[in-house]
């Protein structure tokens, strides 16, 4: 990578990348804090199968509203990374009002957890497609998948030690159901103040040159996706395949939670045994991704990833329900990296952001959508039949993912 740059070239990319990587820990610190637990500390405080359903839901639904409007907004910003803090800032400010929820009434919190989880989504599904327009500066594209899979690679330990503590911390401590919820409390504002660190680190980056808003007419650059076939390709692989990836995410959930009775330890356990996995498969997967494409790496993992429904049927306790985790976590640190990278690769510069926005809008739409479909399975014939059926879509969305890597060689054969 480094004979195709200058010597300045790399001590800026070097000293980006650091930064990078600093950003991605408190980043996932931040989201560690919350994220994992959030269903557990959902049915703590009375949520059943169906609220844990909209947990899912829910925020596909609320996004699917936000991103084109937020996207005109952003288009009109004069810099992408002053609009990214900003969001950052809005949406840790819904771990402060989430602490609040066990002061409300026992009637309420239920409901006020859900609609909370659901509007941060806002701000979040916001800064996604402002940060990954941002990245698309950050990195030269022949450095772009390597950048990612160091960032996520190096993260995973980090990732490991917050999640086993606080697994354990709220496991051990607590003696009952209302000190553990008095601990999720904690959490929320330890998160909240990790949070502010993020924006003080973003602050530090340094773009290859500022990102400015987007000087074409939104309509034009409407028009210029409708007639772009290389991503309109991709995004349709990619939302057939999310239709399933997303189905199976309150399943997986319901499963371990209420069919196998995991506690917070076992939820962290379950997820590290994962992130350990992931810690090597994404230097693997980059390699990959370099001698053979992203369009290859992002078929084959795809394919991994409809494995996972069919090992849950037959995970019939914790342990192997940790194993099965243990082999995911291959598969989704491939499929992670590459659509991330193979997304901006079929987005131009000049219109990223509005690209993003489209992108990022119909997938949230599926993501309304698919896990209501999982829990709908799921009342016709049981948590069985609603992992099968999880499967096969996303051995569908596989498929749609390796017709698009043949098409793609074979117009490389004849050019």
């Amino acid at each position: 990578m480094r004979k195709f740059l200058k010597s300045k070239e790399i001590a800026s990319m070097d000293s980006t990348l650091k930064r990078f990587i600093l950003y991605g820990m408190i980043f996932e610190i931040t989201n560690n804090f919350h994220r994992p637990f959030a269903i557990k500390f959902l049915e703590r405080i009375g949520g059943d199968e169906w609220a844990m359903s909209l947990f899912n839901s829910l925020p596909g639904l609320i996004t699917l509203f936000a991103v084109i409007p937020g996207a005109i907004f952003i288009r009109r910003m004069p810099s992408l990374q002053k609009v990214t803090l900003s969001l950052i800032g809005m949406g840790r400010i819904f771990l402060l009002l989430m602490a609040g929820i066990p002061f409300l009434e026992p009637n309420y919190q239920v409901g006020a957890f859900l609609l909370l989880y659901s509007l941060m989504c806002f701000p979040d599904a916001l800064y996604q497609t402002s940060y990954q327009a941002f990245l698309g500066k950050l990195f030269p594209e022949n450095s772009r998948a390597h950048a990612i899979s160091i960032r996520n690679k190096l993260t995973i330990p980090v990732i490991t030690i917050v999640t086993l503590l606080i697994g354990k911390v709220i496991t051990v401590i607590p003696r009952t159901n209302q000190e553990r919820i008095m601990l999720y409390q904690i959490f929320f504002l330890v998160a909240f103040v990790f949070g502010i660190l993020e924006i003080f680190v973003f602050r530090k980056f340094r773009a290859q040159k500022e990102v400015v808003a987007e000087q074409s007419h939104f309509l034009d650059s409407f028009r210029g996706i409708i007639k772009d076939k290389n991503f309109l390709f991709f995004t349709s692989c990619s939302l057939v395949f999310h239709f399933g990836w997303q189905m199976g995410w309150p399943l997986f959930n319901i499963y371990t939670i209420k069919t196998l009775g995991a506690d917070e330890m076992w939820l962290a356990i379950i997820g590290v045994s994962s992130s350990v996995t992931m810690f090597f498969a994404y230097g693997y997967w980059a390699h990959v991704i370099h001698r053979k494409g992203s369009a290859y790496v992002l078929a084959i993992n795809t394919l991994g990833m409809a494995i996972t429904p069919i090992m849950y049927i037959f995970s019939f306790n914790l342990y192997i329900l940790t194993f099965t985790s243990f082999v995911s976590g291959i598969f989704v640190a491939g499929t992670t990296t590459v659509l991330l990278s193979g997304l901006l690769e079929v987005t131009p510069e000049k219109d990223r952001v509005t690209y993003l926005a489209v992108y990022s809008t119909l997938t949230n739409l599926s993501l309304a959508i698919a896990p209501l479909v999982g829990h709908w399975f799921l009342g016709m014939r049981g948590i069985a039949f609603a992992l099968t059926m999880t499967a096969v879509f996303r051995v569908i969305g596989s498929l749609t993912f390796f017709y698009r890597n043949w098409y793609l060689q074979q117009k490389k054969i004849s050019h």
